[in-house]
Formats: C-alpha cells, structure tokens, sequence
C-alpha cells in the first residue's frame, strides 16, 4: 500500500470573522430592517450615520483578520520590518 505525502492543513478560527462581520453590519441589518417596518426618523440622525460608517470598515477589518491569522504574512511584514527571516517550526510525519 502506498502512502499519500503529508499535505498541510490549514487551521483557521472561523468565529472571529463571523463576530466581526455581525459588529460591522449588525446594526446596520437592524436599522434597515426598523425603517422598513417603522419611521426611520425617530431614530437620531448620528445614530442613522454610524451604522453605515460602521459597516463599511468591515473590510478594513478584514484585512487585519486574515493577514495577521496567516504566518506566512506575519514572517513577510517581520522580515519587513526587522529584516530578520521568522523561523517556522517543520511539523514531522507521525503517522508512520
């Protein structure tokens, strides 16, 4: 029987993400949603102004999330920084 090399497998924590995107567009959701049913001119004006400023940042957002969660752009914005290779622990094959 042959065995398959090791591919590596990517680990990623999904329910940071879903936090952020539920913070950014939240209250968006439910702004729209009460000028849908009620007036949407009882609410203050600010508050009517942040929901949107608040949910367009979520690609801001974003972009920390994802390029921060990846090593391989944390090795790239340290050796940018410092001009010094991160070292990458190499995982060993112990299904042998």
């Amino acid at each position: 029987m042959l065995e398959s090399p090791v591919s590596a497998v990517v680990a990623f924590n999904t329910a940071t993400p879903l936090k952020t995107f539920l913070f950014c567009w939240g209250p968006y959701g439910v702004l729209a949603f009460y000028a849908a049913v009620e007036n949407a001119n009882l609410v203050s004006p600010k508050i009517r102004m942040l929901a949107p400023i608040l949910a367009k940042t979520s690609p801001t957002f974003n972009v920390f999330l994802y390029a921060f969660g990846n090593e391989n752009y944390r090795g790239g914005i340290w050796q940018l920084l410092t001009g010094e290779k991160m070292h990458v622990p190499q995982t060993e094959n112990k299904s042998k």
